[in-house]
């Protein structure tokens, strides 16, 4: 019966992010339909390559996120609201610094972009184009990552949900506008993005002042301590390592992708699509577990935390199954629908079941993070990377100058499993992160 009442948990809680995470991939599927119906290819290939620099430069940050509800959620399961509070204003000025750099470093990350991965030169500039304005919406797009996991470790996901909508079906609606209407190109997609964080960050604000009420200037003593402070940024840098080797090895599968041409690189990116949408809608299940562990752990409770994940790994399996099985069939109309230029297409029809099998080689790897994170085991994450991350760089230079395009799919089919593999050797670790049973 426990278990059953922690798979209605796990559902209740998953649901909301689901809906809204799959809104997330939605935006860059956008971007690729609207510029994948652009007579030049160069502007789709110049959109991966500015995206993804783009991921590695903001999203190597999502410790912010991640760093916030671990500890929110054993804070709260506690009962130390107090502490709950402050951990949400650390994160959040914290965010505005790092956001306010990245404007700065706008340069020197295009700089980057273009010395790690050489590209035709119009595909260098519209990727440039892209990032420059891109950019500017990071210190806002922080902000969000650390309002939501706030929310996700209060288990009020239906609020998280509300921002990220708003974020999401403004940047798609503005997407559309700017890119096909107004016929703006990577320039367009970039400004949809900015005004989209804006009012997500906008509306989260709202909803937690008001959710705060007169409570909201009651925090621990010391908020600001350094002690407090050192706390968290030993536990973001962790997370930051690990986040930072996921985002590079993501990025380095596209970027490898260039070398064979600017035709291979856009074929890439409707493939692409197949692995972030199913990675957003799994990953639901995975943030459900997040605050379910953290609570379990804050309670002491070692049975609720066995159960929560017992439960996260069954329905993240039977979902990640179902998602390969449709995308092994829809996947030619899919591609068809991203993208009108026949080269694109006809490239992309030949490697689409590696995508198609990626969604149930990867799960485990997303639900195992999910529970290391939510029990704040963040070296045990960080270091699970760094292996897997030695073994994939081996694949990802040698494979593909054997096999080609396929050693690129291969290679990263490898990294996706060894994540879960590595995380799975640490199950002990993680129940005994729960110290006593309650009678």
């Amino acid at each position: 019966m426990a278990l059953n009442s922690q798979r209605s948990r796990l559902l209740r809680l998953a649901w909301p992010i689901m809906i809204s995470n799959v809104t997330v991939p939605l935006v860059g599927a956008t971007d690729v339909f609207v510029l994948g119906h652009q007579p030049n290819p160069a502007l789709l290939a110049g959109l991966g390559l500015g995206t993804a620099a783009f991921s590695l430069s903001l999203f190597s940050f999502n410790f912010l996120r991640m760093g916030t509800t671990g500890p929110t959620s054993q804070a709260v399961g506690a009962g130390n609201m107090l502490e709950a509070r402050a951990i949400l204003y650390r994160a959040t000025v914290l965010a505005v610094l790092v956001g306010i750099l990245l404007i700065l470093m706008r340069p020197l990350i295009i700089q980057a972009m273009n010395f790690a991965a050489p590209a035709e030169p119009t595909v260098e500039q519209a990727a440039a184009t892209y990032l420059q304005i891109r950019l500017i919406g990071a210190p806002m797009a922080l902000i969000e990552m650390v309002l939501v996991g706030w929310l996700w470790a209060l288990q009020d996901t239906r609020s998280a949900l509300y921002i990220q909508l708003m974020t999401n079906l403004v940047n798609i609606a503005l997407d559309i506008w700017f890119v096909l209407g107004l016929n703006w190109g990577v320039e367009g997609a970039a400004i949809a993005s900015v005004f989209a964080h804006f009012c997500g960050a906008s509306l989260g604000c709202l909803i937690i002042w008001q959710r705060l009420g007169v409570d909201r200037w009651k925090v621990s003593p010391g908020i600001f301590a350094w002690d407090r402070v050192r706390g968290m940024l030993l536990v973001n840098r962790d997370i930051f390592i690990r986040t930072v080797c996921v985002v590079l090895g993501l990025l380095l599968f596209r970027l490898e992708a260039n070398r064979f041409g600017a035709v291979a690189a856009a074929s890439i990116e409707p493939l692409y699509q197949f692995l972030t949408v199913t990675a957003y809608a799994l990953d639901g299940v995975s943030h459900a577990v997040e605050p379910m562990t953290g609570d379990a752990i804050g309670r002491k409770d070692r049975g609720a935390l066995r159960e929560a994940a017992i439960a996260a790994l069954q329905a993240g399996g039977i979902l990640a199954f179902v998602m390969s099985l449709a995308l092994f069939i829809l996947g030619p109309e899919i591609i068809s629908f991203f993208t009108i230029i026949p080269e694109v297409v006809a490239l992309a029809q030949d490697y689409y079941h590696y995508a198609a099998i990626l969604p149930f080689i990867a799960v485990w790897c997303y639900l195992f993070d999910g529970m290391f994170l939510g029990a704040a085991l963040t070296a045990v994450c960080r270091n699970a990377m760094l292996q897997t991350m030695a073994v994939y760089l081996v694949c990802l230079f040698t494979l593909p100058r054997w096999l080609g395009l396929d050693g690129l799919w291969i290679a990263v089919i490898i990294f996706m499993a060894l994540r879960g593999v590595t995380l799975a050797m640490k199950w002990e670790r993680l129940l005994g992160s729960a110290e006593r049973t309650p009678n």
